[in-house]
């Protein structure tokens, strides 16, 4: 089964590739990336986030992390 990516998850996918280094994986915030992309609200991005949560996009991986006050998504990055 394939998944369709709306804009707003293309949007994502290339913002963690700017952020995230070939083989590195780092913790993020959903009111953070909302406030670096400017147009998302941070419920929108934890939506989008959970939609994409435990599937691989352009050597992409997005995976909730724990869930204390609001969610930590952990993105990881490989070289495939």
């Amino acid at each position: 089964m394939t998944y369709d990516l709306k804009d707003s998850e293309k949007r994502l996918i290339e913002y963690f590739k700017k952020c995230v280094k070939v083989n590195e994986c780092r913790f993020f915030k959903a009111k953070h990336i909302a406030k670096d992309l400017g147009n998302f609200s941070p419920k929108e991005v934890g939506t989008r986030l959970s939609m994409m949560s435990d599937k691989k996009f352009d050597s992409l991986k997005v995976n909730k992390h724990s869930h204390a006050i609001a969610t930590t998504w952990k993105v990881e990055r490989t070289s495939d």
